[in-house]
């Protein structure tokens, strides 16, 4: 993957898809994790950059503990569309603000 003759993923893309059991806000500076969910995936956009790949903004579902079934529903279609535009190579569409306790 890397190093010498390593070049089997040199230009392809990596896209995480996560869940994340706290919320967005527990996910800044300031939230209980004190950082952005971010510094948690430089290790994965590290090892992207160290094979040469494209690293894409991840998708992320935030308090999946407590979503509910209109936000998860939601969030599955927006999950369409994000795979959707990747596959057809379109610009990822912008995900959809809800929070997890709210009914659509």
């Amino acid at each position: 993957a890397y190093g010498p003759g390593g070049d089997k993923l040199a230009g392809k893309s990596l896209h995480l898809v996560l869940s994340a059991g706290g919320s967005e806000a527990a996910y800044s500076d300031t939230g209980l994790h004190a950082a952005p969910i971010s510094a948690f995936l430089l290790p994965m956009q590290q090892s992207a950059q160290v094979c040469s790949m494209r690293y894409g903004a991840p998708f992320i579902v935030h308090d999946a503990v407590h979503v509910s079934d209109d936000a998860l529903e939601l969030a599955a279609e927006d999950y369409r569309d994000y795979l959707y535009a990747l596959a057809h190579g379109n610009p990822v569409p912008a995900r959809r603000t809800l929070s997890p306790k709210t009914e659509a």
